[in-house]
């Protein structure tokens, strides 16, 4: 699921910083290179995401699994 956001993130980046450069001006075309600094950021992080996906592992970091067994007192 956090991966399909970064996806439409991506997307919403693409067309929201080609939109800012397209007007020209000096403070539009700075905004516009930072939505593509994060546009790239969210595509790498969705990419890594997906990778991790189809290894089977978790999307959010590690997850360390511990089995507790119950302890009994012996008779």
């Amino acid at each position: 699921m956090e991966m399909l956001s970064y996806l439409i993130l991506t997307i919403l980046y693409l067309l929201a910083s080609t939109i800012a450069v397209a007007f020209g001006a000096a403070a539009y075309s700075a905004a516009g290179f930072f939505g593509y600094l994060c546009m790239v950021c969210y595509g790498i992080d969705a990419f890594l995401k997906g990778r991790a996906l189809n290894k089977g592992e978790l999307a959010q970091g590690l997850h360390v699994v511990t089995k507790k067994t119950p302890v009994s007192p012996q008779a």
